[in-house]
């Protein structure tokens, strides 16, 4: 009876070394897990960080190319308003120059009879 009772608590032992190993071996797994998943959240959020920080890069360059842009656009506008001046005068001088010239013919024309 004495080996049985022994053998007994042996076993019983033996289960709860099994048992306690079983939850150390859980609990260093759990461990492991957590260490793993806080790492992950750890890239996770300086990818986030660095995908705001390209986004915000990305906004300031659009957004002086845009300026740029626009004051080309003022530039290129106040540009072709002066080309548009300076033909509508060329084209007035033109034309004055054309009536002048056709006055001057017919002067020429004239003086030309008066002399015959």
């Amino acid at each position: 009876f004495k080996s049985l009772l022994l053998l007994t608590q042996k076993n019983q032992a033996d289960d709860y070394k099994h048992i306690s190993l079983k939850f150390e071996t859980y609990f260093e797994s759990m461990k492991n897990e957590r260490y793993l998943i806080t790492e992950k959240q750890h890239q996770n959020e300086e990818s986030v960080r660095q995908l705001e920080e390209t986004l915000r890069s990305e906004k300031l360059n659009f957004s002086a190319e845009r300026k740029a842009t626009e004051i080309h656009h003022q530039e290129l506008r106040k540009q072709l308003k002066e080309s548009e001046e300076k033909y509508t005068t060329l084209t007035t001088k033109v034309s004055h120059l054309q009536q002048e010239l056709k006055s001057k013919e017919q002067e020429n024309r004239e003086l030309e009879i008066t002399k015959s």
